[in-house]
């Protein structure tokens, strides 16, 4: 239904309103020429100075700088050393989860040294020096015994009071059937759920947790003028709930699962292990993080995982990745806008990005998003053209909100 290529030389977006479709001029600045899709994050942060930089997984170990609000990059080494932490594959590349650049100008970051599988080992990394060097330390959250983490696609947020917030997966255990197995926990209590750690001196200790969302996980946070808290997680869950329907299919069909753009294999499930819910989720925090309320879905069936980013007349602006093709366009990154911090959202769709071809996973890669630039926000992401899939800082803004 739409074509992102550029029309007249000019690169540009699309607005999708009542199906039919307008576009919107932007500014596409390659990143990097060729990049692995699928599950990946790569997080845009600005330095005290005003500079950008990116960070993440799939594009190597290395820094990526821009000193003139995105439009031209520059790319260094980074070097870490985490064979004293024990990798299972020391040649292995460490999975970089959260990036964060504090008020202070440090670099925070969070390795995880197993890939992006469920763990408890992760490493903190500091940088006095923009990326350059950094210190390591392991990373011993205050979580359950009996569970293992996971920050493939996490968060890290220094607060306006200063202590720091990390998001991570967590997996609980001992899983399995309540009824067979005595050790299991409660169904209800199964599944992954995205615990808040919170640091009070730089990243150096993490003392507190709490639970952000239960069933979900890949939360990312902002920080409202007004010193509330969002999260934007991804819920996903197949277990049975009170309240659920009799037949899994029929929750995931209320959750806007369109079958017609699926596989014909993975539209025929039915089984208890159905994703019945896969959707981005907002919920919000009044006192930093440690009790969260009011989560209500903001996307549709297979449209997660997101990034929210806050422009400075007020417009907050939610990016994610929208995961098959449809009558709309391929895989790729779109956008939902908001003019009163989330409450409410137009009823516009933004395409920012795209994939090509029946592969779901190709120009797959979640959004990294900053407000600033040349035309307001910054998403980082993949898109393909001409059959590649490259990473992009597409420069854009959505339209004025109607009066």
């Amino acid at each position: 239904m739409l074509d992102l290529r550029p029309d007249a030389g000019a690169d540009r977006i699309a607005v999708v309103r009542g199906g039919s479709v307008t576009y919107l001029p932007a500014r596409r600045v390659e990143l990097v020429p060729q990049v692995a899709s699928g599950g990946l994050c790569r997080s845009i942060r600005r330095s005290a100075s005003g500079e950008l930089y990116v960070m993440g997984p799939g594009i190597g170990p290395r820094v990526l700088r821009s000193a003139d609000e995105g439009c031209t990059w520059s790319s260094r080494e980074l070097t870490l050393d985490l064979a004293p932490f024990g990798p299972d594959d020391p040649a292995s590349e460490p999975w970089l989860g959260a990036f964060a650049i504090l008020r202070d100008d440090t670099f925070l970051a969070l390795f995880m040294i197993d890939d992006h599988l469920p763990t408890r080992r992760g490493v903190v990394g500091r940088s006095q020096d923009r990326g350059r060097t950094w210190s390591l330390s392991p990373l011993n959250p205050a979580l359950p015994p009996d569970t293992r983490m996971q920050a493939a696609n996490s968060d890290l947020l220094q607060l306006a009071a200063g202590s720091i917030l990390l998001t991570v997966d967590v997996f609980n255990a001992p899983g399995g059937d309540p009824a067979a197995d005595p050790s299991a926990l409660p169904v209800e209590l199964q599944g992954v759920f995205i615990y808040a750690l919170r640091s009070p001196d730089g990243g150096r200790t993490w003392p507190e947790s709490s639970c952000v969302a239960m069933y979900a996980g890949e939360g990312h946070l902002h920080q409202l003028p007004s010193g509330a808290l969002l999260a934007c997680v991804r819920k996903q869950r197949w277990h049975r709930q009170p309240g659920d329907p009799p037949a899994p299919y029929d929750l995931k069909i209320a959750s806007g699962y369109r079958p017609q753009f699926d596989s014909e294999e993975r539209a025929s499930e039915r089984d208890e292990g159905t994703n019945r819910i896969k959707n981005t989720h907002l919920t919000e925090s009044a006192d930093g993080g440690r009790t969260w309320v009011d989560e209500r879905p903001v996307t549709s069936f297979l449209q997660c995982s997101a990034d929210l980013a806050r422009l400075a007349d007020g417009t907050l602006i939610l990016q994610y990745l929208h995961r098959y093709p449809d009558d709309l366009a391929h895989t790729g990154i779109r956008a939902r806008v908001s003019d009163d911090d989330g409450a409410a959202w137009r009823e516009e769709t933004y395409v920012i990005s795209q994939g090509e071809g029946e592969d779901p996973n190709t120009g797959s890669s979640y959004p990294g998003t900053i407000a600033g630039g040349t035309h307001g926000v910054i998403t980082v992401c993949a898109n393909t053209v001409a059959g590649r899939t490259r990473l992009e800082a597409v420069h854009w803004r959505p339209e004025a909100a109607a009066p």
